[in-house]
C-alpha cells in the first residue's frame, strides 16, 4: 500500500485500486486516495484570493469557495465551467471527494449551499460540509431510470417520473452517487412505482416514506408532470 502522506508513480503506471491520477501529465504524476471509492470526484485548488479580491477571481472563471465542518475551514476555488457542468448533470448531489493538488488523501464533502446571482444567474460562492467516515448523513442521491415496459415498447403509454433524487441516510462510505430505478415492471396503464420499490445498497436506508411515489405509467395523451427537484443544499446529520 502507498503511504499516505504522499506517493508517485510513473505515468505509465496504473493506480492502485481505490486511488485515483489526477494533474498535469507528466514524466510523475500523483495519486489521491479515495475513501469512499463510489464518491464523484471534484478537481479544486487552494484559494489565497480573500474579501474583495475574490471579485477578481471570478473574472478568471474561478469560483470562490470553502471547506467547513470537522476542522478548520479551508479556502479554496472551482472552475466555474466544471462546476456548471456538473450542476446540470446532477453531479453535485451526494457525496463528492475533493482532490487537491500535491495532497494525497480526499476530502470528503456534501454542498451545503449554492450562493447564485440574481441578476447574473452566475455561481458566486459555493460551501462544502466535510464530513467524518464514521458519522451518519442524510443526503439526495439521483434517481437513474432504466429498462422498458412493453406498453411503452408499444407506443400505448409513457413513463412519466415523479422524482430526480431521493433522500436516505447512510455513512458516506455507504452511499452510492445514484440509484437505478428499473421501469420495465410498469406493465399497466396507472401503475405507480414507490420509493419501497427502490432497491438500496447495504447500509443505506430511505428517508422518505416508502409510500411516496417516484414513477408512473400513463397514456401518452395524458399531461406530463414534472418531476420534484430535491433543493441543491443538503443537510447532515
Amino acid at each position: 500500500m502507498p503511504a499516505m502522506s504522499s506517493w508517485t508513480a510513473c505515468l505509465t503506471a496504473p493506480p492502485p485500486a481505490g486511488w485515483i491520477m489526477h494533474g498535469s501529465p507528466s514524466t510523475k504524476v500523483v495519486f489521491t486516495l479515495l475513501p469512499s471509492p463510489s464518491a464523484q470526484v471534484l478537481a479544486v485548488q487552494s484559494r489565497t484570493s480573500l474579501g474583495h479580491s475574490v471579485k477578481a477571481l471570478r473574472r478568471t472563471g474561478s469560483v470562490p469557495a470553502n471547506i467547513f465542518g470537522h476542522g478548520e475551514s479551508v479556502a479554496i476555488q472551482v472552475n466555474e465551467a466544471l462546476l456548471l457542468r456538473r450542476h446540470s448533470q446532477r453531479r453535485l448531489v451526494g457525496v463528492l471527494a475533493l482532490t487537491l493538488p500535491l495532497q494525497a488523501e480526499s476530502v470528503m464533502v456534501l454542498v451545503h449551499k449554492i450562493a447564485i446571482s440574481p441578476r447574473s444567474g452566475k455561481v458566486q460562492h459555493v460551501d462544502f460540509f466535510r464530513l467524518a467516515m464514521n458519522e451518519v448523513v442524510h443526503t439526495h442521491v439521483p434517481l437513474h431510470f432504466i429498462g422498458e415496459s412493453a406498453i411503452v415498447r408499444a407506443n400505448q403509454a409513457a413513463i412519466i417520473p415523479l422524482l430526480e433524487s431521493i433522500a436516505v441516510t447512510g455513512l458516506p462510505g455507504k452511499l452510492p452517487t445514484k440509484v437505478e430505478v428499473d421501469v420495465s415492471q410498469l406493465m399497466r396503464l396507472d401503475t405507480v412505482l414507490h420509493a419501497r420499490d427502490i432497491q438500496l445498497p447495504p447500509g443505506v436506508t430511505l428517508n422518505i416514506s416508502p409510500d411516496e411515489p417516484i414513477a408512473k405509467i400513463q397514456t401518452q395523451r395524458g399531461e406530463v408532470a414534472k418531476p420534484t427537484v430535491a433543493p441543491e443544499v443538503v443537510a447532515t446529520a
